[in-house]
Formats: structure tokens, C-alpha cells, sequence
């Protein structure tokens, strides 16, 4: 037996490698003996380990690395940063400081973190995600179920939102598509932005995209007689209000693009952009300012200019 293998640590490490005790038993022991100051005084804090697999309840006093994937089932709670290589729960995960994935993040459960989150690869939520600070994703983000995030949530490539989302910022290199709420406190900005409904969104800032569409295009009204009754009205405000979300509306600042098309919104300030094409149902608070082609539907009153930018 070597030395390194005599001590405390390699002796536990021993009976864990014999199968003599399972990874979860090392840990429990190796911390416990750690507290009570009876380990090698040279030995460091273990904070390294293959995988975690949480199906009751744990506490972790310190931060932990691991260097497979961390699977929730159960609750955990990490008083330090959290760093793995893959994360998926579907139980309770609760982190003091920052969170790192290398790879995919998969949020079926509840996932709070009151620090930064920093993901390499895919981020799917379909749980509840709360972020005290930025959340920043290198691939695809989409959510379907509600995520709170305290700063910016940043995408390497596109958004999909189905789900809930609030966030200090909104950024993306590639398109966002929005098919559930977003509340925004500053600018949204991507390649593209898409939203078919509307929906009661709020975007305080600006929304910066080369392609913008909002909501959908006005209906043609259709004739419909049964019984000799007229009921075109309730027909057509029926479908009209399936169609558009019952009426939902998004509000923004100001729309900044190339390609603008909108409907069922209020925009508070100005829309500039190349080509703008207005639905009936739109509210511009500023100014169109456009560079080449302007369409608004008759009835519809807006100030406009056609200027070079």
C-alpha cells in the first residue's frame, strides 16, 4: 500500500473503487470527515465528481464540479456555483451562486439561480426557471413553460417562446418566435422577429430586427344566413376574435427594421424601417418613417415620412 493510499482518503477511496460503497456514500463520508478536521490536512476540498444523479434531498455547502451530468429527481440545494457537463431536472434545483453547463440544460422541474448562467448548448424549459442575473445560451433556447430572468437572456442562435417569459433584456443572433407572453424591460433584439397573435406582450425598450412581423392580417367579413337570420356579425366577430387572440394586444417603444409588417399593437413611439405594411388594427403613437414602400389600410390614420437612413 502507497502512502498516499494509507490515508484517510485513500482508504475511502479504496472501498469506493471495490464497489464496497457507492459514489453518494465517498461523498457523504468524505465531507463529514472534512468538517471534522480529521482528513490530511493536505487534502483539498473534493468538489469534482463524475456525476450526480439527486432522487431524495441534498445539500451541498460549497461549490461543486462535476464532470458528467447532473440529474434531478429529487432537490438540491448548492450553496456555491454549480459547473457540469449536462443538467436535467425534473425535481428542485436551487443554486446561491453561478450556474455552467457545457452542454444541454433540459428544466422539467423548478430551477432557481441566484447568480449568472452561462449554457453551451441547447436550453429547454419547459418547468419554471428563475435567474437573478443573465442567462447566457451559445445554441437554441425554448421555452414553454415560465422563466424569470433578473438581466439580459442571451442566445447564440434562435427563441422559441411558448411558454412565460420576463426578462431585463431580450438578445438573439438568430430569429425569436412568439407564441406565448414576453414582458421585456428593455430592447428585444434579433434577426428576426415573429408573432402571429400578438398576445398581451409588453417590450418597455426597443424591438430591433431585420424582419418584423406582428399579429395577424385583417379578415374579410363573411355573409351567413340560417333561417332566414342575419348572423354575420356574431360569425364574423367570433372567428375574428379566435383568430387574434380575443382582442390581445403587444405594446412596444419604437420598431427598428427592414421589413415591417404588424398588426394588433400599440406602438408608443415610431416605427423606421424600409418597407411598412400596417394592419387596421395598429396604433402609432410617433411616426412611420420609411425608406421605399408604405401600406396602410383606408381608415387608418398614421403621420408618416419617407426619408433616407
Amino acid at each position: 500500500m502507497t502512502r498516499e493510499d494509507d490515508t484517510l482518503e485513500g482508504r475511502l477511496r479504496k472501498k469506493l473503487e471495490n464497489g464496497e460503497i457507492s459514489q453518494e456514500e465517498f461523498d457523504e463520508l468524505f465531507t463529514k470527515f472534512q468538517d471534522l478536521g480529521i482528513l490530511d490536512a493536505k487534502t483539498p476540498p473534493r468538489k469534482r465528481r463524475t456525476n450526480r444523479i439527486i432522487n431524495g434531498s441534498k445539500v451541498f455547502e460549497e461549490s461543486v464540479r462535476v464532470d458528467g451530468p447532473v440529474i434531478i429527481n429529487g432537490s438540491l440545494r448548492v450553496e456555491g456555483d454549480l459547473e457540469c457537463q449536462k443538467l436535467n431536472t425534473a425535481g428542485s434545483l436551487l443554486i446561491r451562486k453561478d450556474l455552467v453547463v457545457l452542454d444541454k440544460a433540459t428544466i422539467s422541474g423548478r430551477l432557481e439561480v441566484d447568480g449568472q448562467s452561462k449554457i453551451g448548448g441547447p436550453l429547454v424549459v419547459a418547468g419554471r426557471l428563475t435567474a437573478g442575473q443573465d442567462i447566457t445560451c451559445t445554441k437554441k433556447i425554448k421555452i414553454s413553460g415560465k422563466t424569470s430572468v433578473g438581466g439580459e437572456l442571451i442566445s447564440g442562435d434562435s427563441i422559441k417562446i411558448g411558454g412565460d417569459l420576463v426578462a431585463k433584456k431580450l438578445l438573439s443572433t438568430g430569429a425569436i418566435k412568439l407564441v406565448g407572453k414576453i414582458e421585456v424591460e428593455e430592447d428585444v433584439v434579433c434577426k428576426s422577429f415573429t408573432s402571429k397573435y400578438g398576445g398581451e406582450s409588453k417590450i418597455g425598450g426597443d424591438l430591433k430586427a431585420e424582419t418584423v412581423r406582428i399579429g395577424r392580417p385583417a379578415m374579410n367579413t363573411v355573409k351567413v344566413i340560417a333561417n332566414g337570420v342575419d348572423l354575420s356579425g356574431l360569425i364574423n366577430t367570433v372567428v375574428s376574435s379566435f383568430v387574434t387572440g380575443g382582442g390581445a394586444r403587444m405594446s412596444v417603444r419604437n420598431i427598428v427594421g427592414d421589413t415591417v409588417e404588424i398588426n394588433q399593437i400599440d406602438v408608443r413611439g415610431d416605427i423606421r424601417a424600409r418597407n411598412v405594411k400596417l394592419g387596421s388594427d395598429v396604433s402609432v403613437e410617433g411616426a412611420v418613417y420609411y425608406r421605399e414602400n408604405l401600406s396602410v389600410p383606408s381608415g387608418v390614420e398614421v403621420a408618416s415620412e419617407k426619408v433616407e437612413f
